[in-house]
């Protein structure tokens, strides 16, 4: 195989060769325009991207077909918000369409060291929290990977070991910060560059540990209209855990807004909201994903 670049992740995958382990994660061919470089030898354990997914749950995959049949995909000229967006090229929603089809998006991950502007390079990286309300400071922290969220209690010895102190941002201004139309006044801290953002988002891809129902309370349903949500709510159709509250405010808001619950098979803790004029009876088909040893989990 070919390798076009190297690309240091958390946690940092090895990759074995005859003589020492090479500390790297080798890439294929699947990552375009990252600089070439080879390691010879190198044989990786897991490519990001290799069984045709970068997502967890083949999310992305999902979404490509639903895309295509609705003309969205192969141009691109898509957009995509990745609120929640925890890694680059691991467990990442947004990914294949960063990659593969050069879209262009917005990726909100409280925590700056997740190496986005160095492998997402199209993507405006936003280190905040999401939240319906702008500017509050809060507690972040958790026991670490994707399990990163506002503290309730901040004296939790696990949280505490991570613990980060984040501005929150709203759906709102996070728009209006990216594309340069927001106020002379407003708090743009943790937007790392600026992209024109179209009136119709494509895909919000949203897994904020519990916040969602808040963030969508006060969501700019004025000012963009978006064809696909996929949320994480911890209850979607293969899921064994109940609605909670959080869940049913999520499904009462989007009902409210004309989407439908798409009842897709294998769903894991995620719910897909699709408006009917874009929904299809073959969207409700999607696999379970097995993962590839030395994934991680992604």
């Amino acid at each position: 195989m070919t390798l076009i670049g190297l690309i240091p992740l958390h946690p940092l995958p090895i990759c074995h060769n005859d003589v020492q382990p090479c500390h790297c994660l080798c890439v294929s061919s699947l990552f375009v325009g990252l600089h070439a470089q080879y390691v010879p030898g190198c044989v990786p354990e897991y490519v990001p991207g290799e069984d045709g997914t970068y997502a967890q749950n083949y999310q992305d995959v999902w979404f490509e077909s639903l895309a295509h049949q609705n003309d969205w995909l192969p141009n691109a000229t898509g957009f995509y918000l990745d609120l929640g967006a925890f890694m680059p090229l691991e467990c990442s929603n947004s990914a294949k369409l960063d990659l593969m089809y050069s879209w262009d998006g917005i990726v909100v991950e409280p925590r700056a060291d997740m190496g986005f502007q160095e492998y997402r390079p199209r993507a405006v990286e936003v280190n905040r929290a999401m939240s319906g309300i702008s500017g509050r400071s809060v507690y972040m922290g958790g026991p670490g990977g994707q399990l990163f969220h506002i503290l309730k209690d901040t004296t939790d010895a696990a949280s505490k070991r991570s613990q980060q102190t984040v501005k929150t941002i709203n759906a709102r201004d996070l728009i209006s910060c990216v594309n340069s139309t927001a106020p002379p006044d407003a708090d743009c801290s943790g937007v790392h560059g600026t992209r024109f953002v179209p009136e119709f988002i494509n895909l919000v891809s949203m897994d904020i540990e519990g916040s969602e129902a808040d963030l969508l309370q006060t969501w700019p349903w004025d000012l963009v209209e978006v064809g696909v949500f996929i949320i994480e709510t911890g209850a979607g159709l293969s899921s064994k855990l109940a609605c909670n509250s959080n869940c049913k405010e999520v499904r009462r808001i989007m009902q409210e807004q004309g989407y439908i619950s798409v009842p897709v098979q294998n769903a894991g803790v995620d719910e897909y909201f699709v408006p009917m004029k874009y929904s299809y009876q073959s969207i409700m088909i999607k696999d379970w994903r097995v993962h590839p040893d030395d994934s991680h989990g992604c």
